[in-house]
């Protein structure tokens, strides 16, 4: 990745990704040039703010990752409409801070997929187009559920409004 002398710890992708990205980087200035009132150098400053710039620009369009977890309601309260009204109250409140539902994703039973689909989810078709925060979480989870005898499904909010 080309910004990866600026990335996170870890967030690289390896010593090869650090070295490209080193090597993208101008040459930064030496001697007479190094001194704060030179061209090379004022052109060299210039271009770090450009990077920057760039950098955070990428940062902000980035689409953040919300996961929607452990909706539960009690046998007895069940088939009442609550665990619907709690998650579509939470997908409003996401709304109006700005997100969208294709923010949202979820991990559920195959058994209960239905149920989310009525609430505007959908089934995650395959595993490359699972968000890579959720990787990990997802082949754990695959592996505990199928010693469960059960499957793990991935979901997503369709759209700009679930419900």
């Amino acid at each position: 990745r080309a910004d990866a002398y600026d990335a996170r710890p870890g967030s690289a992708g390896g010593a090869e990704a650090v070295d490209a990205a080193w090597d993208e980087l101008p040459a930064i200035p030496t001697g007479w040039a190094s001194l704060p009132w030179t061209d090379e150098y004022r052109e060299f400053a210039r271009g770090a703010e450009r990077r920057r710039a760039t950098r955070d620009a990428r940062e902000e369009r980035a689409t953040t990752l919300y996961e929607l977890s452990s909706v539960f309601v009690l046998e007895g309260r069940r088939g009442e409409g609550l665990g619907a009204s709690i998650v579509k109250r939470l997908l409003e409140k996401h709304r109006v801070a700005g997100g969208s539902a294709a923010d949202v994703h979820l991990l559920t039973l195959a058994t209960t997929t239905a149920w989310y689909e009525g609430l505007g989810f959908e089934v995650v078709p395959e595993d490359r187009d699972v968000p890579a925060p959720l990787e990990f979480e997802v082949t754990a989870g695959k592996a505990v559920t199928r010693l469960i005898g059960a499957e793990l499904v991935v979901m997503r909010g369709v759209g700009s409004g679930v419900g």
